[in-house]
């Protein structure tokens, strides 16, 4: 894997601007599945008043979903995060031009294959937010894991991994805006190039961004290609790495100045002894 990393330091508070129902109890407009009324994610989207769809297990059946309106899909509060498994032969998620979605808290695994042309694990062509949410072992031409051509924002320990384009970007192909701030993009390949990102648009590494250990084929950029990244466009506040990642920046902490200032007491007080020794030769 490459060595390359690509990272934007630690991360923000992003996750204010997620609109999402974390830790709150059930409620009007939520609607767990699966269950005896809601047996699948499709048969909750297609009940107008199901806003939240709560995910209290795994889906017993491959999900290939069209979103077409503005939709909470959430595993909070579940032991391990529930696990939605494509069919191999198209994205798991395909989100239409104006719907406003939110994926929170739990896995998407195994969308497309070789003849998917766009988005093995998620086709987004309206405004996703992925927070806690994880893509993996899914296949494209291009955008493997996400093939993003509306707005794209991952915070919240998001991980993007294990994806596999034949064209460019196996994790992630941006044809819009996309935001990365405390989440992942790590182990995916391409077979063409950028084996991480693809930016064929708007690409913001905010704090706590990382893209690290993709690949892609030699003399083409293993995790991030296309138009390189901009600064993070909102002024960025504490929050801790995604859990379980390792610290792959220092951010050069309170401790580093402390221990600066030492060394430089030391030497300044060495300095003046010596000076002393000399005058009195």
């Amino acid at each position: 894997m490459a060595a390359t990393i690509v990272t934007a330091g630690a991360a923000s508070t992003f996750a204010s601007q997620s609109t999402t129902t974390r830790g709150q109890p059930a409620e009007a407009g939520v609607c767990e599945v699966p269950n005896a009324m809601y047996p699948s994610i499709e048969s909750a989207l297609n009940d107008a008043s199901c806003q939240t769809i709560q995910l209290v297990g795994d889906p017993a059946e491959s999900v290939s979903v069209t979103i077409d309106r503005n939709l909470t899909i959430t595993g909070a509060g579940t032991a391990d995060p529930p696990l939605v498994n494509g069919n191999s032969s198209t994205p798991v998620f395909t989100i239409l031009a104006g719907a406003a979605v939110t994926f929170e808290d739990f896995q998407i695994a195994e969308g497309g294959d070789a003849g998917v042309d766009l988005g093995g694990g998620i086709l987004n062509r309206g405004t996703l937010v992925l927070e806690g949410a994880q893509v993996s072992i899914s296949n494209a031409t291009d955008g493997a894991g996400i093939y993003n051509a509306g707005t794209l924002t991952l915070l919240g320990g998001s991980l993007v991994y294990d994806n596999n384009a034949t064209g460019n970007g196996g994790g992630i192909y941006n044809a819009g805006t996309l935001t990365l701030v405390g989440s992942s993009v790590f182990d995916n390949t391409a077979n063409n190039d950028g084996g991480g990102i693809y930016n064929a648009g708007t690409f913001y590494l905010c704090p706590g961004g990382r893209v690290y250990d993709n690949e892609a084929p030699s003399g083409t950029d293993n995790d991030v290609s296309g138009t390189p990244a901009q600064p993070c466009p909102t002024a960025p506040g504490p929050e801790e790495p995604p859990p379980g990642e390792p610290d792959l920046v220092s951010t050069g902490g309170p401790s580093d100045v402390l221990l600066g200032t030492a060394i430089l007491v030391l030497l300044a007080g060495a300095l003046a002894l010596l000076a002393g020794r000399r005058r009195t030769a």
